[in-house]
């Protein structure tokens, strides 16, 4: 199914896209899962359907999979960050070095608190 989402999207058809995506949804699981969720999150940004996108977002926060949970913070700080919500998006950058303090993203996540404080 996410192979036709993807002929949707590049057809420009958003409503063949989301059936598709949601039908994938159903029974995708893991990285699958991850990447259909993400994927509607970002169907719903552009659709200007803000909030869903953000549960969407909310949603993967505690993926079994610790990559898949970093970056669904990163792309829930982004999402919130696009829309304006510079509050809320601070609030999970927070959250996320509660639990991951160190490496390469934690890097990331500083550096973009510091731009979202300037």
């Amino acid at each position: 199914m996410l192979n036709v989402a993807e002929l949707y999207r590049l057809g420009h058809d958003g409503a063949g896209r989301r059936r598709a995506l949601e039908q994938a949804e159903g029974g995708a699981k893991g990285a699958l899962r991850y990447a259909t969720v993400t994927a509607l999150a970002n169907l719903d940004l552009e659709e200007n359907e803000g909030d869903r996108a953000v549960e969407r977002f909310r949603s993967l926060l505690s993926h079994e999979d610790q990559y898949l949970a970093q970056q669904a913070h990163l792309d829930l700080a982004g999402a919130l960050e696009h829309l304006q919500r510079k509050e809320e998006a601070a609030a999970v950058y927070v959250d996320f070095l509660a639990r991951w303090s160190d490496g390469k993203t934690a890097d990331e996540v500083r550096r973009r608190q510091a731009e979202g404080a300037g």
